[in-house]
């Protein structure tokens, strides 16, 4: 029996930028031309549309701005810079924190990069509390994409709700994951005997 063609719906586009609006507009045209635009396994073809976008010539690229493609991977490098505090811990060496900077076309919100340890708590913490905030709004749509899929979905299956609490998790994490090989002073064999073993 011949699968059932559905009409495939990858719903709209939140983003508010000039560049995602045109690559919305070019995702759109490619699905208009393409009635079956998944590959083997289901998944949208990725491939199949970047090989289509080259060759119909729909998508024309525009001059590359050295400086704003520098900025974008130099932002993007300070976030994976991390360094070790003397406990061992891995931390962020840099934390983004968002400001306000009057330009020629208005009043922007940018970021600027403190270093983490030497830099007062209250600044920190402001970096801290928005990377928090963004989680949180993370954890918010993760839920209300199970619920939509459990409500929705064509094969009428659940999803089992997913725990989101990292305190116990991140408590967890905390463990030593490696312990040393010998008993601490002080334990001895009596100590490990089972409970009713006799002595021989």
């Amino acid at each position: 029996m011949a699968k059932k063609r559905i009409k495939l719906d990858i719903g709209v586009s939140r983003g508010r930028s000039k560049a995602d609006s045109e690559i919305a507009f070019l995702v759109e045209k490619y699905l208009e031309r393409h009635q079956n635009a998944l590959d083997e396994d289901g998944a949208l073809d990725l491939e199949a549309i970047l090989e289509w976008a080259g060759a119909s010539g729909i998508y024309k690229p525009k001059p590359i701005d050295p400086k704003a493609q520098l900025r974008r991977r130099i932002r993007r490098h300070f976030g994976h810079r991390y360094r070790t505090t003397r406990s061992g811990r891995q931390i962020r060496a840099l934390i983004a924190v968002p400001r306000e900077t009057v330009t020629a076309d208005g009043v922007k919100t940018t970021f600027r990069y403190f270093p983490t340890l030497e830099t007062e708590a209250h600044i920190i913490e402001q970096g801290l509390r928005l990377r928090h905030s963004w989680t949180f709004r993370r954890v918010q749509q993760i839920e209300n994409d199970r619920l939509g899929y459990n409500e929705d979905n064509i094969f009428g299956e659940k999803i089992e709700q997913l725990s989101f609490d990292y305190d116990a998790m991140l408590k967890r994490a905390s463990m030593p994951t490696e312990y040393p090989k010998s008993a601490p002073e002080g334990i001895d064999d009596e100590d490990d005997r089972l409970d009713g073993e006799d002595d021989d």
